[in-house]
């Protein structure tokens, strides 16, 4: 999934174009990422990243978990988050 979004000098964050599936709010004194978005089968699983602001890959790197399933038969799922700067 890629989504692209405006971040201001605020830390205020807009979706380009607009996309209510995926919510990200950024806590600038931690340099931590949070949000959701839609996965497979309608879920929207949490997901978090860190801003890594130093050296030539400036980006925020983080995960998410799909919510557990019922059963714990290891079907859940998980992946990265990546969030790189515009050229």
């Amino acid at each position: 999934m890629t989504n692209t979004v405006h971040i201001s000098p605020a830390n205020a964050v807009t979706h380009v174009p607009l996309n209510s599936s995926f919510t990200m709010a950024i806590a600038p004194a931690t340099g931590m990422i949070t949000g959701t978005f839609t996965h497979s089968g309608s879920t929207q699983p949490a997901w978090q990243a860190v801003i890594l602001n130093k050296g030539a890959n400036k980006s925020a790197r983080g995960f998410f978990m799909s919510t557990s399933p019922k059963v714990p038969d290891g079907t859940g799922q998980g992946g990265r988050v990546l969030i790189t700067p515009n050229p």
